[in-house]
């Protein structure tokens, strides 16, 4: 016979059929209705995060602009074949640099909405600071803009997040026990790369 186990916070689940292979699935519309009910509850942490977030943009680079370049060119590192690798927080932040596929200063303009002059002045702001390398279209992330990049407060506050909505779920039969930010967020930082 075999079961299936789903792990959560180190407690033990099932499904109801030991014989499913399947995860059973949530009612979307039962979770519609906890978080429309808690709009309060959860807004106040979502808007938390993103304050953070955007704080610590300007923090570090002082310029919206250049972290949007900064983060368009980690997506195209991922996309060139790093993909499916699973790394850890500390291990994709141990990278020396991290290099990304031939990219226009047309395709940085669309995809991000910012003038072509702008992106031009913006790459060579990064270059002079040493955040970036460029050969050619083909760019690389130094070590100095990953570690300016790393989302450890990023990582906290979406973990308070999940907690207090895993808090209101678990008030649900169908959800299970709550799960503790602690948890969640070394869950993020093992499956860095996952997420």
């Amino acid at each position: 016979m075999s079961r299936k186990f789903f792990y959560i916070n180190g407690s033990q689940r099932k499904s109801d059929d030991p014989n499913s292979h399947n995860l059973k699935k949530f009612d979307s519309n039962e979770i519609g209705l906890v978080l429309s009910a808690n709009t309060q509850v959860l807004m106040k942490h979502w808007i938390k995060f993103q304050q953070e977030w955007v704080n610590n943009i300007f923090r570090q680079f002082k310029d919206y602009e250049k972290y949007l370049i900064i983060m368009y060119l980690v997506y195209k590192s991922w996309e060139d074949g790093n993909l499916f690798k699973l790394y850890s927080m500390n291990q994709y932040y141990a990278e020396e640099n991290i290099s990304s596929s031939s990219i226009s200063l047309l395709e940085l303009s669309e995809n991000l909405k910012i003038p072509k002059e702008t992106i031009r002045r913006k790459l060579v702001e990064l270059e002079k600071k040493s955040l970036i390398k460029r050969e050619g279209q083909k760019f690389f992330l130094t070590k100095s803009v990953l570690d300016l990049q790393k989302p450890d407060n990023s990582i906290k506050n979406i973990s308070i997040f999940f907690e207090k909505l895993s808090i209101l779920l678990s008030a649900q039969d169908w959800f299970g026990p709550s799960m503790n930010r602690g948890d969640i967020e070394l869950y993020f930082k093992k499956y860095y790369t996952l997420f």
